[in-house]
């Protein structure tokens, strides 16, 4: 959703020069002055933080629409949009009045348009599939939630859905930062790009559409194998930021299956683990 004003809210960080803040709708608002540009990955680094400029990103200066090619370093620029990580997902680009006082005054920045975003230590072939499988599997999670709080109207899928859609957006982060392609990009609900999930889907939906409790048993095994094939990604990532992402998605689906389980507790149904050996689930239920 793309925010029509941008007086913030809450100031939640400010340092050197950076005005980082909760924008209106629950949006992250940052400003400040573009440092470098990287035109490859359609990426502004302000004042520290990475924007990430998508095709949806809406450019103005002076209320008029300009092309990212537009942008150059030194200029001051205020961006809203959404932080799933450590990069803000840009949806509106504002070029602001002020511009660099070096080039205000006259004076020779030859360093201007030349700026690029230091390079990143590239993914083994392992991680660059791993953020792929995982985006698809975590749009399969989202697309089943979806399906069936339709059908049962039960407030447990939406929320659900909701957090898979999070998830979801931190893998799409991911890819961005690393040039990977999006496998699922223009997909809608219950389409996806190989015939694994496909089938995974089609077969879900198909048990949770039978009853309530088939529902929330389909829900159940969602989160086991989510979190079966998270730790294996885990254990094949090197690079800081997917382990953190990737371990913050496992510990949802923890909570997620939990709470699972406990709908099918309170319908007198005890749930039992398909892809989780019997030890890890019982840790798991019990934490």
């Amino acid at each position: 959703m793309r925010h029509t004003g941008w007086m913030a809210v809450a100031v939640v960080g400010l340092a050197g020069g950076l005005a980082l803040a909760s924008g209106p709708g629950g949006g992250i608002r940052v400003e400040g002055t573009i440092a470098e540009i990287n035109a490859e990955a359609q990426q502004l680094v302000v004042s520290g933080t990475t924007v990430q400029v998508t095709e949806n990103t809406v450019i103005k200066q002076n209320g008029r629409a300009v092309a990212f090619e537009g942008l150059s370093v030194g200029l001051t620029v205020a961006a809203c949009g959404t932080m799933p990580e450590d990069v803000l997902i840009a949806n509106r680009v504002t070029v602001k009045a002020c511009q660099n006082v070096a080039v205000a005054a006259g004076i020779k920045a030859p360093w201007r348009n030349t700026a690029k975003l230091q390079a990143r230590v590239p993914l083994s072939p392992a991680e660059a599939d791993g953020l792929v499988f995982m985006r698809e599997e975590e749009k399969l999670a989202r697309d089943v939630y979806l399906t069936l709080a339709e059908q049962w109207q039960v407030r447990i899928f939406s929320n659900i859905a909701a957090s898979e859609q999070t998830h979801m957006d931190s893998i799409y982060t991911l890819l961005v930062r690393y040039g990977i392609p999006d496998p699922v990009a223009g997909m809608g609900v219950g389409e996806f790009a190989t015939e694994h999930f496909q089938t995974l889907y089609t077969d879900l939906v198909a048990s949770g559409s039978e009853s309530l409790a088939g529902g929330l048993q389909a829900g159940a095994t969602i989160e086991e194998i989510d979190i079966v094939d998270l730790v294996e990604k885990l254990a094949d990532a090197t690079h800081p930021d997917i382990r953190r992402v990737y371990q913050n998605l496992e510990q949802a689906s923890e909570n997620h299956l939990r709470a699972f389980v406990g709908q099918l507790a309170a319908l007198g149904i005890v749930y039992e683990p398909q892809y989780l050996d019997p030890e890890w689930y019982a840790q798991i239920i019990g934490g």
